[in-house]
Formats: C-alpha cells, structure tokens, sequence
C-alpha cells in the first residue's frame, strides 16, 4: 500500500471494523440514498480544530472550515477521489435542496 500525498500514514484496518462501519452506512440512510454499497476501507478525517469525522457524529462549520488529513489505505500509482457531500440539505427533516456537494 502507499499513501496519498495527503496522507502522513497509512491506516490499518480489519475486515471486522470494515463490517461494523459499513453497516452504519445502511443505519444512517447513506446506503442506497448516496452509494450502492458500504465502503471496502475506511477514511479517517481529523480537522485541524481537533475534531474527527466519525459515522454519525455532528461538526460545525467552524470545526471543519480547513482543510483535513485524510488517511486510507491506497494502492500504488492508483488515483481516487475525495468528495465531501451532504445528502440531505438543510436537514434531513426538510431535505429541500436535496444533495449537496461541497467539495
């Protein structure tokens, strides 16, 4: 594995946390709304306020105004894409702008 360049390190990870993590993916309603199926590995996010993206917890704007390390196992010379979207703008009670994509 290697890491992208916006990777300090790569991020062990089991199967079983894979499983457990993207059964939460269906919990949440990201599973079918967003993607078709749960992740093959996991990112880690971690904001430089001090906070980490984790499955189904709340960030501020303020918390994750600037720019994240991400860390995930990568295959060599192979390219990816990271996406930051909201699947249901404002709120998921009134979901009235539907999908946003923020970066």
């Amino acid at each position: 594995m290697k890491a992208c360049n916006v990777v300090g390190m790569v991020v062990c990870i089991t199967l079983r946390s894979i499983f457990s993590e993207a059964c939460k993916f269906k919990d949440f309603e990201l599973i079918p709304d967003v993607i078709d199926v749960g992740p093959k590995a996991i990112l880690n996010v971690s904001f430089p306020s001090g906070v980490d993206a984790s499955f189904g917890n709340m960030l501020t704007p303020t918390e994750v105004k600037d720019q994240p390390t991400v860390l995930f196992p990568a295959e060599p010379e192979a390219r990816y894409t990271l996406i930051l979207t909201d699947p249901d703008v404002p709120d998921r009670e009134q979901p009235v702008d539907g999908e946003w994509i923020h970066w």
